[in-house]
């Protein structure tokens, strides 16, 4: 049997106590000793506070584990922190091979490239890119979980029906996202909706139009389980 509370610990650790309020995690391409400071006191001392794309990285999939294992929203929320504030700030892959390496958090603010041609993080890097795809949705035996919002489409097979569901949004810069769903025939299942923890009570959901009724809880997934059609949005 897993044991889900070592999981919980560890990621609830990661986010609190090793990570910048970016989502960026560190010094030095490593973790602190919790409890004593040393996270806000690495930034007197060191120039490489994140390492972006290989950090970044090992931050997703860990987190991607326990999406997919525990389905805690807030492990989404930190992929999308991490997702927003480091990696689409990260300079561009040179055509030479060179690849943005460390941001600097002390006073400075700068971000540097890798002294090195070709380093890990130019295949961490786009890695990263395709894994926000991968780590959107999480599928359950009785519906799906919509985990990031990101253009995207997902089908899978529900009850043997083959399922599409089509993420529209320009999120982060419109607070919007719109899921249309295409189905070869009705079926019954549950679609899981992440709300992130910063909502608030103006946040809502429709379904074809109408506001639903059940209540939107930040940090917590909403569930909507109902009978969804072709069309559906």
């Amino acid at each position: 049997m897993r044991n889900i509370c070592e999981p919980q610990r560890t990621g609830c650790a990661l986010v609190q106590e090793q990570s910048y309020a970016t989502g960026g995690w560190g010094p030095n391409e490593g973790f602190v000793e919790p409890g004593k400071g040393l996270l806000a006191a690495s930034l007197k001392n060191t120039h490489a506070s994140f390492e972006t794309p290989c950090g970044a990285y090992g931050h997703s999939r860990s987190l991607a584990t326990c999406c997919e294992s525990l389905a805690i929203p807030r492990y989404g929320d930190s992929m999308e922190r991490v997702l927003y504030n480091t990696i689409a700030g990260a300079k561009p892959i040179l055509d030479d091979g060179t690849t943005f390496y460390y941001s600097d958090y002390n006073e400075k603010g700068t971000k540097v490239y890798s002294k090195d041609k070709w380093p890990c993080c130019s295949g961490t890097f786009p890695q990263l890119t395709a894994d926000y795809g991968i780590s959107a949705y999480y599928l359950s035996a009785d519906g799906i979980y919509v985990n990031l919002f990101i253009p995207s489409r997902l089908t899978w097979d529900q009850n043997k029906t083959r399922c599409t569901i089509t993420q529209q949004t320009s999120y982060p810069t419109s607070n919007t996202t719109e899921l249309h769903f295409n189905l070869l025939r009705p079926e019954n299942f549950t679609v899981y909706l992440r709300v992130p923890a910063w909502t608030d009570a103006k946040t809502k959901v429709s379904v074809n139009g109408k506001r639903i009724d059940n209540d939107v809880v930040p940090g917590k997934f909403l569930a909507l389980h109902r009978s969804w059609k072709n069309g559906t949005a």
